[in-house]
C-alpha cells in the first residue's frame, strides 16, 4: 500500500518507515502537515498515519482536509497523549483507527493488514 506519514517527530517518521518497507509498503514522510495535505491532493495514496498533536495543524484537521477531497480515505492517528479533551477524543474517533504511542507496531501491522483486506473485497465487488 501508498502510506502517507506525517509526525513532528522525524525519529518515529523514519522508524515508520522502515517498518512498513520491511512489509512491502511504500511511504512518504512529512514533518509539515499542510506539506503532507498538499501531497495528498498531488498523489495517490491508500492510507494517511498522522499524529494528533503536531504544531501549526493537527491531525484532526489533517484528517479533515485529506476528506474533504476524498471522502473516504482511510486515516489512522497516532498520539502521545493519554489525556486528550473530549474534543480531541470525540474527532479522533471518526479515524479508521486511533492507535497510542509508543507504537505497537504488531497493533499497526495488523491494522493495515485489515484496511487492505477491505480494499480489497472493495475492489473485488466493483469488479462484478
Amino acid at each position: 500500500m501508498n502510506v502517507l506519514l506525517i509526525d513532528d517527530e522525524p525519529e518515529i517518521l523514519r522508524c515508520l518507515s522502515i517498518f512498513l518497507s520491511i512489509r512491502g509498503h511504500r511511504s512518504k514522510e512529512f514533518s509539515d502537515p499542510q506539506g503532507a495535505v498538499d501531497e495528498f491532493m498531488r498523489g495517490r495514496y491508500d492510507v494517511v498515519i498522522t499524529d494528533l498533536q503536531m504544531p501549526r495543524m493537527s491531525g484532526v484537521e489533517v484528517m479533515e482536509a485529506v476528506r474533504a477531497h476524498n471522502p473516504n480515505a482511510c486515516v489512522l492517528i497516532t498520539t502521545g497523549n493519554s489525556a486528550l479533551s473530549k474534543a480531541e477524543l470525540s474527532a479522533s474517533e471518526s479515524a479508521n483507527a486511533c492507535l497510542t504511542k509508543p507504537l505497537n507496531i504488531r497493533q499497526l501491522l495488523d491494522t493495515l493488514a485489515k484496511i487492505e483486506d477491505e480494499m480489497n473485497q472493495d475492489s473485488a465487488h466493483q469488479g462484478n
